[in-house]
């Protein structure tokens, strides 16, 4: 197993931004109580899970490099 050349950079990347926010989703909504849980329709928050890990590959498949970008 390799690291990719910029490993440094990897937290400013959409791809791990979107998968560190999944992972506090489902943190979050597995830590409330079942009363609060209730509240919110779990369909919701799949939906939401599946949005931002589309996020997600959709980041790791896109140039992020700044250094390419138009300056106008």
């Amino acid at each position: 197993m390799k690291l990719i050349a910029d490993w440094k950079q990897a937290l400013k990347g959409l791809s791990v931004k979107a998968h560190t926010a999944q992972v506090a989703i489902v943190g979050t909504w597995l830590a409330l109580p079942e009363d609060m849980r209730s509240a919110v329709p779990v369909k919701a928050v799949l939906v939401v899970v599946a949005i931002v890990g589309a996020a997600g590959v959709l980041g790791r498949i896109i140039n992020e490099d700044k250094s390419d970008a138009d300056p106008h």
